[in-house]
């Protein structure tokens, strides 16, 4: 199936980059798709306390805090597709992007995919891939010895 009409912005991603830019993409009258993936919110959906972003003073649980993003872009006319991208095409405009058969066309393109975690299979460490552990007592990242070594 292919969708003949080119948007102004198609977002690729569904976590608080994608939210954020389909904000003020949404703002802007760029009426943007968000492309969300099945697995939306990205991290902060396996995050419990969020105690350090502005606009929160007593905190908020990740979920409730991408609900409230997801919600505010919603609000200012985002649309949303809650499914993965399957291919893309940016080699010619409009670009190309492929969600199973389905095909949208955009103007422009945010890829906000973000990250994932990666452990170091220690279960006494909960620790990402750039090395940074967060402390259960603390929330102020402390870097590991394993950040220091190369490979």
């Amino acid at each position: 199936m292919s969708n003949n009409e080119v948007r102004e912005l198609i977002i690729i991603g569904g976590g608080p980059a994608g939210y954020t830019a389909a904000l003020y993409a949404a703002r802007a009258n760029l009426k943007p798709l968000v492309i969300e993936g099945f697995q939306w919110g990205g991290q902060l959906m396996i995050t419990s306390d969020v105690e350090n972003y502005p606009g929160y003073a007593d905190g908020i649980m990740g979920p409730e805090m991408m609900q409230d993003f997801r919600r505010q872009a919603e609000r200012f006319g985002t649309d949303f597709l809650t499914d993965d991208v399957t291919r893309v095409d940016f080699s010619a405009e409009p670009f190309r992007v492929w969600v199973g058969d389905d095909e949208y066309q955009a103007e422009a393109v945010v890829v906000a995919t973000g990250a994932t975690a990666r452990k170091l299979g220690r279960p006494s460490s909960p620790t990402s891939s750039s090395g940074l552990r967060t402390s259960p007592r603390s929330s102020s990242p402390e870097r590991t010895a394993s950040s220091t070594t190369s490979g």
